[in-house]
């Protein structure tokens, strides 16, 4: 009867066991959720500097609002903007699915591509990247899955051809950045991201990049500068839904060198405001980035109103930028530097495109 007994029980004490130690797992699990992202993270020596700020004032290139825009003018979520190698600004239309290129003076220089499926058309371009030392250059077509290369002159711009590498078919690319010899897709998948190098061919290399994130970014960069890729984002790092600004730098065979949440001041105020609205949550407008190669700095824009200089070698921030009434829309920007004074030109989200220039403190 003993004997009979021990082994009726022994099925309880089975799932007994079984759950004690899933949900000991489960705790462990959402713990490393919460830790793991902060105990990777490489912090500068130095992040705590002391940095000027400077006060900048906009005005409108265009006004979306004026009754004698032109059809080009009319730009819609636009996601990328760069400067062409000859001076000009080139735009990624999201919302249209075209790219725009203009002078900083506002004049139309060419119209590139139209919505569609086919060569040289485009779904939601979302990324520009010139090829060093090139006028060629790449364009992400997230909407169709790929990336197409074109030539750029002086006056037009050529389709040559595009890709889609098999092994990322139905993970479209968030953005890219390009070296001589390879491409670099940023990819966002549910667990974090993941960077794929790929060869002239389409062919895959090597998949790198931090899968265990509890979120996908919400907005990231990522540019080639001195054989190393550099990459910001906003996001996502912690299991109750805190954003931060996150600055990496990796070697292009996949080699995490740095990472750093900057301590911005516009971060700290924001999680004070969060603990306001239990309900809420508070993440960064855009983690829009510039390199300019001319001063060595990046710029970052972390908010509507904010620009940050940033050394690539420290980290540490050089400068930043306020920008007076500018409003609570984000966009793309391009740095120029016109008789050592730096400007920015941001193409609005909300339509139109902004200049902002140092106010003039007579």
């Amino acid at each position: 009867m003993l004997e009979l007994s021990l082994h009726a029980e022994w099925p309880y004490r089975t799932r007994r066991i079984i759950y004690r130690r899933l949900t000991l797992l489960t705790l462990i699990f959402f713990i490393g959720i919460e830790i793991i992202p902060i105990l990777s993270t490489i912090h500068a020596q130095n992040t705590e500097n002391i940095y000027e700020t400077l006060d900048y004032e906009w005005s409108w290139l265009w006004d979306p609002e004026s009754p004698t825009l032109e059809d080009w003018q009319i730009i819609m979520r636009p996601q990328a903007a760069t400067l062409t190698p000859w001076g000009d600004i080139l735009v990624a239309d999201t919302g249209n699915s075209r790219l725009i290129r203009f002078t900083s003076s506002g004049e139309l220089i060419e119209i590139i591509g139209r919505g569609g499926a086919g060569p040289g058309e485009y779904s939601q371009p979302n990324t520009i990247c010139f090829i060093p030392n090139s006028t060629d250059f790449f364009v992400s077509d997230q909407g169709n899955m790929r990336v197409s290369r074109l030539r750029m002159d002086k006056e037009e711009t050529s389709f040559l051809d595009s890709f889609l590498a098999p092994q990322l078919r139905g993970v479209p690319p968030m953005t890219i950045a390009v070296t001589d010899s390879s491409t670099y897709w940023y990819n966002s998948i549910m667990s974090g991201f993941r960077i794929s190098q790929i060869d002239d061919n389409g062919i895959v290399q090597c998949i790198f990049g931090d899968f265990f994130k509890t979120s996908r970014p919400e907005q990231n960069e990522m540019i080639y500068n001195g054989g190393l890729l550099f990459i910001t984002n906003d996001l996502e790092i912690s299991f109750i839904g805190k954003y931060k600004p996150i600055f990496e730098r990796w070697s292009i065979d996949g080699h995490l060198l740095y990472s750093n949440v900057f301590p911005f001041p516009e971060v700290k105020e924001a999680e004070e405001r969060e603990k306001k609205i239990p309900a809420g949550r508070f993440h960064l407008y855009t983690a829009y980035a510039v390199y300019v190669d001319e001063i060595d700095s990046f710029f970052i824009r972390i908010a509507p109103s904010i620009i940050y200089e940033v050394s690539p070698e420290s980290f540490n921030i050089k400068r930043r930028y306020y920008i007076h009434d500018v409003g609570a829309s984000d966009g793309p920007f391009v740095v120029e530097i016109i008789q050592e004074e730096i400007r920015f030109v941001i193409i609005d989200s909300h339509g139109g495109v902004k200049i902002a220039s140092p106010v003039d403190i007579k």
